[in-house]
């Protein structure tokens, strides 16, 4: 399964970044602007090829850290580019299902994808780990990601603790996914 361990790098220092402005805002990377841009101009296969390509330019900076695992931090670009923070993400899983498709198109990737949702849910502003099982309903439905991969996320809460989802994070995402597994193992 996708290893997130010793992945994410060091807490950026003044050393490693300029420091224009002094605000106390975690720094995100340039190129999640990039792409977000190129995205809103852009079908989902180039969107992908075009993602793809920035994280050949090496780490990426989210959230003040470095991150050099290329699958995870590709996999956050596509969310940071096809979503919006401030609205529910079931509805936008649908709306934007042909970006993700684009993108997770093999069991590595889709694993990405999988650890990367659970990290956005966990760090949203208005963290709400309970959006989490409406979240696995659309990406199973719309077969983004298969549920044998999900199964195999639900049995590991230590998956994304390279990328800084807390412990309790962690069990609380898996407690709210807990539901929707236990119907899909019914069916």
């Amino acid at each position: 399964f996708f290893s997130p361990y010793c992945t994410m790098g060091k807490e950026i220092t003044k050393n490693d970044v300029a420091d224009d402005d002094n605000d106390d805002e975690p720094e995100d990377d340039e190129r999640i602007d990039e792409i977000y841009e190129y995205a809103e101009k852009h079908g989902p296969k180039e969107v992908a090829a075009f993602i793809r390509e920035k994280a050949e330019e090496g780490p990426a900076t989210i959230e003040g850290s470095i991150f050099t695992n290329k699958l995870f931090f590709s996999a956050y670009f596509l969310l940071m580019a096809t979503l919006d923070e401030t609205e529910p993400l079931p509805a936008q899983v649908k709306e934007k299902e042909a970006f993700f498709k684009a993108w997770a198109t093999d069991e590595e990737c889709q694993e990405a994808l999988m650890c990367c949702f659970e990290y956005f849910v966990c760090k949203k502003e208005d963290q709400d780990v309970d959006e989490f099982e409406g979240v696995l309903r659309p990406l199973w439905d719309l077969e983004i990601i298969p549920e044998e991969i999900m199964f195999k996320w639900s049995q590991d809460e230590n998956l994304c603790r390279g990328f800084g989802v807390t412990e309790s994070d962690a069990l609380a995402v898996r407690e709210s996914a807990r539901p929707f597994l236990e119907w899909c193992q019914s069916q």
